[in-house]
């Protein structure tokens, strides 16, 4: 299980039903108990070590399990997918955890923890507590699920959080008679089986307090209106999508806008595009012909069919990667194209030297369009300004050497509604990339030049007002959230 995924299965869990019951109940014990730190039950503590790599013989064989991070957070009960032998054992090179230890990540992401039920191993951003008989050791870990904030108040404050053996023999502990403890852990997991059943917690056969009983139905009543809000939300902003993108569907078969027969037939102006390309001298490789098979749908009859290249120079950015630099000419590759802008947050550098050849190939000027063709695929973004020149690496140039002619919000447009035809047919493994060909020899529709226009000005005015309907969607999602946390504020007050 990778860190990402334990880690948000645990987060799950502590913002489930299970995860806000177990809070409560233990600040009701500790209200009925008091708190003592939490080393005055410890039987044994150490903290994990990671035997030498350099010795393949300690990772020869499967014979204790060795747990990392990684491995915390998706279940209670912990398993490991790496093994040490039994030599780094021998050697001193592992520490060793006796069954019932419990297991908390130390460094970085502190809070989850999980026990082992037989003889493991861990690396040295673990450290595991055996405790004495006062202490159930399931029941330790639902009286931790909650509290990550305690563990970060007691940790090192430094760029890495970390807590160490002092830091966690100081955490608050209320440790009530092992019978009870154990009463708590049965009925939280029969809520953990509840909630993967999506049902209530009706059986009363438990002994603990009707507080406790009455709180957690709350908890599940609110939990589950919670969820079929939230549902519901998510399917409104899926329809949403579909909206967004029905409105550009029409757009580009010619049916958001009225035609205008007086306008120039797209026909005359693909003409005229193709003269104004002939007098830049470039020279490309010959596309065939559009075939019948390549039209995906009727336009208007003054509209008309062509490849992309025929009215665009399409280029693409170095496929090199130079020397960074401190300072010096932003570099730009897929992950700065955000939302239709040019995100310079997160930006490397290179020489004046590397920008000037890279710029030889593919210079950035106004009102080119940056799109994504290597790993992201999309993300087109018109350039309305250049403040400091830049180079660009893996991403698509569209260059426009006939402005007077085509109307380039309507390209970025077209860029948009095709996106998901260009990743249909990205090719590679893990990171998917689209070929300057497949880009060049897209079949796209072309209307007139004052279409265009008409047509971009109603994509806008009909994008704002769902733009506004997505803003309140959001909104209702957030106050959802939040309702959870005030319903449950109140039975709080109740259960007090």
């Amino acid at each position: 299980m990778s860190k990402k995924t334990s880690s948000k299965i645990f987060k799950k869990l502590v913002n489930s039903p299970v995860g806000i019951i177990a809070e409560f109940i233990v600040n009701k014990l500790a209200s009925e108990n008091g708190c003592e730190p939490l080393r005055n039950y410890f039987l044994e503590i150490q903290t994990g070590k990671t035997p030498p790599m350099s010795n393949p013989e300690y990772y020869a064989s499967n014979d204790i399990e060795w747990i990392k991070p990684s491995d915390i957070g998706g279940n209670m009960i912990l398993s490991a997918k790496d093994f040490i032998s039994k030599k780094a054992v021998e050697d001193k090179k592992a520490t060793i955890y006796k069954p019932n230890t419990v297991l908390f990540n130390c460094i970085g992401n502190l809070g989850r923890l999980g026990l082992v039920k037989q003889i493991a191993s861990s690396n040295q951003q673990i450290t595991g507590v055996l405790f004495n008989d006062q202490v159930h050791p399931e029941f330790v870990y639902y009286h931790f699920l909650t509290k990550e904030d305690e563990f970060y108040k007691l940790s090192s404050q430094t760029t890495l959080p970390i807590i160490n053996q002092k830091g966690l023999g100081n955490l608050d502990f209320t440790c009530p008679n092992v019978s009870v403890q154990k009463e708590v852990v049965r009925f939280l997991e029969y809520c953990k089986e509840c909630l993967d059943d999506s049902s209530y917690p009706t059986n009363s056969d438990f002994e603990l307090s009707n507080v406790i009983l009455d709180f957690s139905n709350k908890a599940f009543k609110a939990f589950y209106t919670q969820r079929s809000l939230l549902a519901e939300f998510e399917n409104q902003l899926t329809q949403l999508g579909n909206l967004n993108q029905g409105i550009l569907q029409e757009a580009v078969q010619g049916k958001l806008v009225k035609q205008d027969p007086k306008d120039e037939p797209a026909s005359k102006l693909l003409e005229r595009i193709k003269e104004e390309k002939a007098k830049s001298g470039k020279k490309e490789k010959h596309l065939p012909p559009i075939k019948p098979e390549e039209i995906p749908f009727e336009i208007p009859e003054n509209w008309v069919w062509c490849r992309f290249n025929e009215i665009y120079d399409i280029r693409d950015g170095t496929h090199d990667s130079p020397k960074y630099h401190k300072e010096g000419y932003p570099f730009i590759t897929s992950k700065n194209l955000v939302n239709g802008e040019l995100n310079f947050s997160d930006i490397k550098y290179i020489s004046l030297e590397d920008h000037i050849e890279f710029s030889k190939r593919s210079k950035v000027e106004v009102d080119d369009i940056l799109f994504a063709m290597i790993g992201t695929i999309g993300n087109p973004v018109i350039i309305k300004r250049i403040e400091k020149e830049f180079s660009i690496k893996n991403v698509a140039l569209f260059k426009n050497f006939a402005k007077e002619l085509i109307y380039t919000k309507f390209i970025f447009w077209l860029l948009i509604f095709f996106t998901n035809e260009l990743k249909s047919q990205s090719r590679g493994g893990i990171q998917k990339f689209v070929s300057l060909q497949i880009l060049r020899s897209l079949t796209i529709p072309l209307p007139p030049l004052s279409e265009q226009k008409r047509i971009v000005a109603e994509i806008e005015k009909q994008l704002a007002k769902t733009k506004q309907l997505k803003e309140h969607i959001i909104a209702n999602q957030q106050a959802t959230e939040q309702l959870l946390k005030a319903l449950l504020h109140q039975a709080f007050e109740v259960g007090e």
